[in-house]
């Protein structure tokens, strides 16, 4: 989900941010290769750099092999430990002579790769995409350097309140989905992952029937689409069918405390959301916006940080993905305001829920989101990153310019109306961490 700042950005050179985002309006179009490849491309001569985003769908973590959690995020790791002829310092050696950000998300639908570089490296961009994709090394010493490594991190997690909330909240809500593998299933099943099932996973999910493909920078169109054709040419023809099945979200509406001997406690809150395909999306949005946006000015943030400075940060957002939706939000407190915290967030919920928003309100909100969405524009690796979720979310390469009108289409009545329907305070749930004190009373639904 894209973020939209409050604050404006610094004009980048070649022009103000509502410049280039009208150009961007009017250039975001969609291309097919003469390889079959579809990519939505964005041509911004203004910037002299190309960004290239490669979105392997359904090869996220939620299909890492039955025994072999953590394997995505193990190949993430070996991404950079060598390819072709370079060895692992060699590859990293090649990337700083070459100026060329490479960077791998292993996200739990999809997998990314993103390559940025400048003009005069287009060519070297493109071909270290070939050598990423079909000649990783996996030497011995590297694998069993990134085995440690992430042997250690995982270990150290155990010991985080944040990790340990994290993986509550997952357990609790996603259940025996794929969502739900924690941190100690990781570290169990991290001895079984080898260099052949990386291999094999690559093989198998990085399909030309499953890239998307984003790009915007400086380059001429017909050279873009040749490049693509040749970096991934060589990808399996056809990923397999996706066979992970929805989210049966778990809220049972109560605390669950996990304890952990630490001065402040971190609170995890959710509750059921809905898809971006809904066709309150957009209202019911505005409407959280305005509940709980993690930053000044929502109701949550006024009500506990501002005017009694319990924390020094609370907000929750609208979550969806491939197999669910859910709203969910995070803040922390001393052990002893726990409680006051978890009554104030419901209250806020069943105030807009019974109440809805003011006239003010929704117009400070609607205000900042429209003014701030050309500041997302300002360079290549953004205007790739929201094009990606557009593509991802089903919609149009002209959505980037009538994303603002929905906003401005919100009205009042609209948000009151789904957030009486939309906010469940019944069903909203919390998983804390930490030593809280007098939980009692906070935890009867």
């Amino acid at each position: 989900m894209t973020s939209h700042a409050l604050s404006p950005s610094p004009v980048k050179p070649g022009g103000s941010s509502p410049a280039l985002a009208t150009e961007i309006k009017t250039k975001a179009r969609e291309l097919k290769t003469p390889g079959g490849l579809t990519v939505w491309f964005v041509c911004t001569p203004s910037i002299p750099v190309l960004t290239v985003t490669l979105n392997f769908k359904n090869a996220g973590s939620k299909n890492d092999p039955k025994g072999m959690a953590g394997l995505t995020g193990f190949l993430s790791d070996m991404m950079d430990e060598g390819a072709g002829e370079y060895d692992s310092q060699g590859f990293k050696k090649l990337l700083r002579e070459k100026n060329i950000q490479f960077n791998t998300t292993n996200g739990g639908d999809h997998y990314y790769l993103q390559l940025r570089s400048t003009k005069d490296h287009i060519g070297d961009l493109f071909n270290l995409m070939d050598l990423v994709l079909f000649k990783l090394r996996f030497d011995d010493a590297s694998m069993d350097h990134i085995r440690q490594n992430i042997s250690t991190h995982l270990q150290q997690g155990l010991h985080s309140e944040n990790v340990t909330a994290g993986d509550g909240f997952k357990k609790q809500a996603f259940g025996d989905h794929p969502y739900g593998r924690t941190t100690e299933i990781q570290i169990d099943q991290l001895p079984a992952i080898t260099k052949e099932a990386m291999q094999e996973y690559m093989k198998t999910w990085f399909a030309h029937s499953n890239v998307q493909i984003t790009v915007a920078g400086d380059i001429d169109e017909s050279d873009l689409m040749a490049r693509l054709d040749a970096a991934l040419g060589n990808l399996t023809p056809q990923a397999p069918a996706n066979d992970v099945g929805p989210v049966n979200l778990n809220t049972p509406g109560d605390v669950k405390v996990i304890d952990m001997d630490i001065p402040q406690s971190v609170i995890i809150f959710y509750q059921p959301g809905v898809p971006r395909s809904h066709p309150d999306f957009y209202p019911i949005f505005v409407m959280m916006k305005v509940l709980s946006d993690n930053a000044f000015e929502s109701r949550l943030w006024n009500e506990i940080r501002e005017k009694r400075g319990l924390v020094y940060g609370v907000g929750a957002d609208l979550k969806w993905s491939a197999h669910g939706a859910y709203v969910v939000g995070q803040a922390a407190t001393a052990n002893k305001n726990v409680a006051q915290v978890i009554d104030l967030i419901r209250q806020e919920w069943s105030k807009m829920a019974q109440m809805g928003a003011t006239a003010d309100e929704l117009a400070f909100v609607k205000d900042h989101l429209e003014g701030a969405y050309p500041l997302g524009f300002t360079s290549t690796k953004q205007i790739v990153g929201i094009l990606d979720v557009y593509q991802t979310d089903g919609l149009g390469a002209d959505f980037i310019a009538q994303r603002n009108e929905k906003v401005k289409q919100v009205t009042l009545e609209d948000v009151n109306r789904v957030a009486k329907t939309f906010l469940d305070p019944g069903k909203l749930s919390f998983v804390v961490v930490g030593k809280p004190e007098g939980l009692e009373a906070a935890s009867k639904k």
